[in-house]
């Protein structure tokens, strides 16, 4: 598992206007944390998102 430093960059670049977002190694990947809660795991240069019971429908709805 793998992030390197052109994915994380891009990411980061990408969810600006979300706010500040910062990525942290993690296991050989990374974290992607924004105030202080992790919302997605970069593994292999492959961005997850954390899904719940709440959010899981609007994920699927858009084909995620």
């Amino acid at each position: 598992m793998t992030m390197s430093p052109e994915f994380r960059d891009y990411l980061l670049d990408q969810l600006e206007p979300f706010g500040p977002v910062a990525a942290k190694r993690m296991f050989g990947g990374g974290g992607l944390f924004r105030d202080g809660t992790m919302f997605g795991l970069i593994a292999d240069d492959v961005l997850f998102l954390k899904v719940d019971e709440k959010n899981q429908a609007d994920f699927e709805d858009r084909g995620m």
